[in-house]
């Protein structure tokens, strides 16, 4: 996984993220066109150069519950939490 990891750091894109995400203007950023686990792994490979929180708020519990396991398996336990939505929507029309 290391391997992996130290790959995606080398790419433009990540280093472009740590950037984008290290500095003080840049406070909302979209990522689109990342297929699959692409997403975390460009993240994971530059959150050691990171001192500040990073959020990430997806589409659906789904995606966020993938999204939150890639995370899991890269950085571990202890460095990811996930929050659910906390509005309660109504059981009759089968959403949580």
């Amino acid at each position: 996984m290391e391997k992996l990891l130290k790959h995606y750091g080398r790419e433009p894109q990540a280093k472009a993220l740590a950037k984008a995400l290290a500095g003080r203007t840049v406070r909302n950023l979209m990522i689109d066109g990342l297929a699959g686990s692409a997403c975390p792994l460009y993240f994971c490979a530059v959150h050691g150069k990171l001192k500040n929180i990073v959020l990430f708020i997806l589409r659906d519990a789904d995606e966020a519950g993938y999204f939150y396991h890639d995370l899991i398996q890269l950085l571990g336990n202890d460095n990811v939490l996930f929050f659910p939505s906390s509005y309660r929507r109504a059981v009759k029309y089968g959403q949580r």
